[in-house]
């Protein structure tokens, strides 16, 4: 996808990466052209290729965003991230890592050794162990720190496994995210900081930049990617709807 952009930080052939105005109205990324704002726009380092960058936006920004921006995760914290596997959830067991945080993290038994590799400190297959027996093993104190990338259904105790003083934080799905003034009711009950956070892309072109020198760097590695051209735009959909995809896919829209 190529994108335009109207400012003078960038010259035609500069290869960059960016979410689009989607999230402002704006047309998406199913196309080989888009218009994209300065403030949303960052260089692609020289050691990435189009295919890898394209699967960093959305996916490490809502990771980035969740942590750090709305969550406020420090060195030295607890943190399970609920769904570890998935492309946003591969990116937050990383930067969790990467900031300083002990991690766990839950996925199914066919990604346990995936988030293994990732260095997790506590993988928790959720098809073999009860999520909570496991996290009070782990942590009996509770967690400092949940990011839930799943859905309030399936893990319907996770304020039970957070301490006093803890945030839990969700990324919201549109379709499971429960009761958001009786979540946040019983947060506060508990005193815990309950944060539903969405990613946003106003001004993010300096998390960009952020990620991809991590990514550069060899701090964080990019999570499985899968491409797919265009055409099969509804597999990639059927994947993604499945739950069960790992990684990041990527739709090909034009041979650059």
């Amino acid at each position: 996808m190529y994108a335009m952009i109207i400012t003078s930080d960038f010259k035609p052939g500069d290869r960059v990466f960016t979410p689009t105005n989607h999230g402002q109205g704006g047309q998406g990324s199913y196309a080989q052209f888009t218009l994209a704002n300065q403030d949303r726009v960052a260089r692609i380092p020289d050691s990435l290729g189009f295919e890898q960058a394209a699967a960093l936006p959305v996916a490490a920004l809502t990771a980035w965003q969740a942590l750090f921006d709305r969550g406020g995760l420090v060195a030295g914290q607890t943190v399970l991230i609920h769904g570890g596997a998935g492309g946003l959830g591969g990116f937050a067991v990383q930067f969790a890592r990467w900031a300083g945080a002990r991690v766990a993290a839950t996925c199914s038994t066919a990604n346990v050794e995936y988030l293994q590799g990732l260095g997790v400190a506590r993988v928790i297959d959720y098809r073999r162990e009860d999520i909570s027996q496991a996290i009070h093993a782990w942590e009996p104190q509770g967690l400092d720190f949940l990011l839930d990338a799943v859905g309030v259904s399936t893990l319907p105790d996770a304020l039970d496994l957070v301490k006093s003083g803890g945030t839990l934080v969700s990324i919201p799905t549109l379709v499971d995210d429960g009761d958001f003034a009786a979540a946040a009711a019983a947060a506060q009950a508990k005193g815990v900081t309950r944060i539903f956070s969405t990613m946003s892309d106003s001004n993010c072109a300096a998390n960009l930049r952020t990620i991809a020198a991590l990514l550069a760097d060899g701090k964080i590695a990019l999570p499985p990617i899968r491409v797919l051209p265009l055409t099969e735009a509804a597999e990639a959909h059927r994947i993604i709807q499945s739950g069960h995809n790992r990684g990041k896919l990527v739709l090909k829209v034009a041979d650059l």
